[in-house]
């Protein structure tokens, strides 16, 4: 069975991965040329494509929004030594 793998991730301005950021990772198992129906092979692909698609984009956004959080967290600075961050935004 082969697979078709999205990887998405925070690269720096020479294409280099950014180590302090997740990956997302979304494997599916591809069509195989045996599981095409004739004369429908190319509505299953564009069907298989769009749930695909369907289901990762929402992750994606999920993903992205929480890499900006961590990165807003990381650059937040303290104007004292009595500062304390007790609450990250997120929901628990």
């Amino acid at each position: 069975m082969s697979q078709v793998e999205i990887t998405v991730r925070m690269l720096d301005e020479e294409g280099k991965p950014i180590s302090s950021t997740k990956t997302l990772i979304k494997r599916f198992k591809a069509i195989e040329i045996n599981d095409l129906q004739t004369k429908e092979g190319f509505n299953q692909l564009e069907q298989e494509i769009v749930a695909i698609g369907s289901d990762f984009l929402p992750k994606m956004l999920k993903w992205r929004t929480e890499e900006l959080d961590a990165e807003l967290a990381r650059a937040r600075k303290h104007t004292n030594e009595n500062c304390h961050v007790t609450f990250d935004g997120k929901k628990n």
